[in-house]
């Protein structure tokens, strides 16, 4: 496709020397862009860049007839762009040109050199150009420009200047075009004759033979228009800006997705990536889409952009946070669809862990000494009230880490000697909101989502909290299919909390030194096993106590932690199968 473009400009450029000016629209579409980028990054403001741009291709524009092929040449271009740069002031406001202040760093630091060295710098990587052509287009030895792009990057002093140079590269084409596409197209200016009288009569004599002749130019550039936008060389133009234009959409889209959570964002050769984890990973996801747009625009030489704008929709909803989540759900219950309601509560689950465990590592990875240091009060957890008293006192990023908290509906909480503090994800508004707007079966995944069920299973809750929890689990185990995808979660969940309340993972542990059962751990399983003959795991202590009654409490032929385990399994396992 590329030998097929190029192959294509040069018939722009036959047809352009013959003075034709669709051809010139045609040809100017493909190189305008950089021309501008080009004076952008010299260092000139914005509307200098643009006005610059608008006189290069005017120029070239009111000497069709005169035009040689050497003027179409895109070093040429540079050459013309440089000529009109010369003597222009180089901006030196404040202002930032783009959204990351790196970007913005490095541009003022290239605009700071001497245009000995910027000019090769910016030519050299930012437009691809060669030694030998940069060399050309500034009428220099070639050695001598190498030794200016050495010095350009010695004067830099930038750590992974290469990658940084490529980012600033991708932020100066997210730029909006700044060049007026008419004034290159205006006529040249024509002195008026001085005596009054004549002009009063050349207006009166001419206004007919003018209406008609704009009349016909109207129709003259509709036609052109309409041959511009069908052509090949314009659709592979257009499809490139929009590829573009979609990577500077998504780039901004995850920033605003990071500002609202109160995450920094990571550099983006980190293989680390919160956002990685959403829906179907929608970094990797959208870089998958801008390969196959470009590999569709090499084959074809233009894309669908309405099949693209389509798929590029469909993976912002998959990377949606749980706050958008919520209200959307607010806003269309699912109350009568249980498939679409588990497919909500699959992925609102998914975020709100991933998202945990990036809140937990914002405040004990960077800050763990500011929540040690804080007062505790007489569980043995952080005083949330006064932790959060102190918190314009924080470092920025746990600031908003904290205040991003709130918008995915976290708080601040602590599990007695446990966990100090940490994020728990479902505010009483926020789980209501769940259990009202999805179908009833989702009932039991909303509780495991939120901080309650989390303090009780790991926590140090009551004996009669952890009961309460293990039967109203154990109610709602029929509600649950073996096609759930959450049913893992539930089960893991739900194995934990019957240990807990049997206490096996407490130490000493269950056996004595003869390898017998504790005698605390007797009495405290048959009194378990006889509480409800209706409930799973009851009934899988009851068959436990009875062989072990039967061994003198001894385990013999099997380990009883691994027992209580298959048992248990194959009880909800005969629960599901019920339900499929």
């Amino acid at each position: 496709m590329r030998m097929e473009v190029g192959m294509e400009l040069e018939d722009l450029k036959h047809r352009i020397l013959q003075g034709n000016q669709d051809a010139f629209r045609e040809w100017m579409d493909v190189y305008i862009r950089p021309i501008e980028r080009f004076s952008i990054s010299f260092g000139v403001t914005l509307k200098e860049a643009g006005a610059v741009t608008e006189t290069v291709f005017r120029t070239l524009y009111h000497s069709l007839e005169d035009l040689t092929e050497d003027q179409l040449d895109e070093n040429a271009l540079f050459k013309s762009a440089l000529i009109e740069l010369e003597g222009l002031q180089i901006d030196d406001s404040k202002e930032g040109l783009f959204p990351f202040e790196e970007d913005n760093e490095l541009h003022s630091h290239i605009v700071n050199l001497s245009p000995e060295l910027r000019v090769p710098l910016i030519l050299f990587n930012f437009h691809h150009k060669s030694i030998p052509e940069i060399a050309s287009i500034l009428d220099q030895p070639e050695q001598q420009v190498e030794r200016s792009i050495k010095e350009a990057n010695h004067s830099l002093n930038e750590s992974n200047l290469e990658k940084k140079l490529e980012f600033l590269n991708k932020s100066y084409h997210r730029l909006l075009p700044i060049y007026i596409e008419d004034n290159i197209y205006k006529p040249k200016s024509i002195e008026p004759p001085s005596n009054s009288v004549v002009e009063t009569k050349t207006k009166v004599i001419k206004r007919k033979p003018f209406l008609l002749w704009g009349t016909g130019v109207a129709v003259l550039i509709g036609l052109l228009f309409i041959s511009v936008i069908r052509s090949d060389a314009y659709q592979y133009s257009t499809s490139e800006k929009f590829i573009e234009e979609l990577k500077a959409s998504f780039e901004q889209k995850i920033d605003d997705r990071y500002t609202l959570m109160g995450l920094k964002k990571p550099a983006e050769d980190t293989v680390y990536h919160v956002l990685d984890l959403f829906g179907d990973e929608p970094q990797r996801a959208f870089a998958r889409q801008i390969g196959n747009l470009n590999e569709q625009l090499e084959k074809a030489g233009k894309i669908d952009k309405k099949a693209a704008e389509q798929d590029y929709q469909k993976l912002l909803d998959e990377s949606r946070l749980p706050s958008v989540m919520i209200e959307e759900l607010r806003n269309n219950p699912l109350t009568e669809d249980r498939d679409q309601s588990h497919e909500f509560m699959k992925e609102l689950t998914s975020k709100v862990e991933q998202l945990s465990s990036s809140y937990m590592e914002v405040i004990y990875n960077n800050y763990e000494d500011i929540i040690m240091s804080a007062d505790l009060n007489a569980d043995g957890v952080v005083d949330r009230d006064l932790f959060l008293e102190k918190i314009d006192d924080y470092p920025i990023e746990l600031q908003n880490a904290i205040k991003g908290m709130e918008t995915q509906f976290f708080f601040l909480g602590g599990i007695e000697d446990v966990v100090l503090i940490y994020p728990q994800f479902g505010t009483p508004e926020t789980l209501k909101n769940l259990n009202e707007n999805l179908h009833p079966d989702m009932d039991v995944y909303v509780y495991l989502l939120s901080g309650e069920s989390l303090g009780v299973m790991y926590g140090s809750g009551t004996m009669e909290e952890k009961i309460d929890a293990l039967n109203y689990i154990e109610k709602e185990l029929p509600k649950t299919t073996a096609n759930d995808a959450l049913k893992d979660v539930l089960y893991s969940r739900y194995s934990w909390l019957v240990y807990s309340i049997l206490g096996i993972y407490q130490y000493p542990g269950i056996y004595d030194a003869n390898n017998s059962v504790r005698q605390e751990f007797r009495e405290g399983w048959k009194s378990f096993a006889s509480m409800d003959e209706s409930s799973p795991s009851m009934q899988v202590m009851q068959e436990v106590v009875g062989e072990l009654e039967k061994n003198n409490w001894k385990s013999t032929n099997y380990d009883i932690e691994s027992h209580i385990t298959i048992l248990l399994g194959e009880k909800v396992e005969e629960i599901w199968s019920v339900k499929k």
